[in-house]
């Protein structure tokens, strides 16, 4: 039989433990929280000094960072883009709006040739993404 110490210790042990693992769960959550409020925020920030340069389609748009413009120099809208650049992309339109943070300017507004989804996929379709996803509306699919 184990000795009443060794019993003390074991459950000492064991409880902090459990507490351990429930403290990391909880800052988990809260940075996942925050990550996501922080991009609700970035796009309704966005939204907002677009619209005051240009008159916005209505819809929910996704917002999106340019990562790498040499994937896009075959789409028009991004021939005066760089990286670092936002883009709110209009699903139901096909518009997108290209941002400059640094200088707080509009680049350019227009049509963008999306990948087409899995269902309407054709051979020949490309299959590499345009621009790097940063905040969606809630319950839709990124980029």
């Amino acid at each position: 039989m184990k000795s009443r110490s060794t019993l003390i210790i074991t459950f000492f042990a064991v409880t902090v433990a459990f507490a351990s693992i429930g403290v990391a769960g909880f800052f988990a959550y809260r940075y996942h929280d925050l990550q996501t409020k922080q991009a609700d925020f970035e796009l309704t920030q966005l939204i907002e000094r677009i619209g005051k340069l240009a008159e916005l389609p209505a819809g929910q748009p996704t917002l999106a960072t340019v990562s790498d413009v040499e994937k896009l120099a075959d789409q028009p809208v991004f021939a005066e883009s760089a990286n670092g650049d936002k883009v709110l992309l209009y699903a139901d339109t096909g518009k997108a709006y290209v941002y400059r943070p640094s200088t707080q300017k509009l680049v350019a507004i227009g049509i963008v040739n999306a990948p087409k989804t899995a269902t309407e996929k054709s051979p020949e379709a490309s299959t590499s993404p345009l621009v790097s996803p940063v905040a969606t509306p809630k319950a839709s699919a990124k980029l």
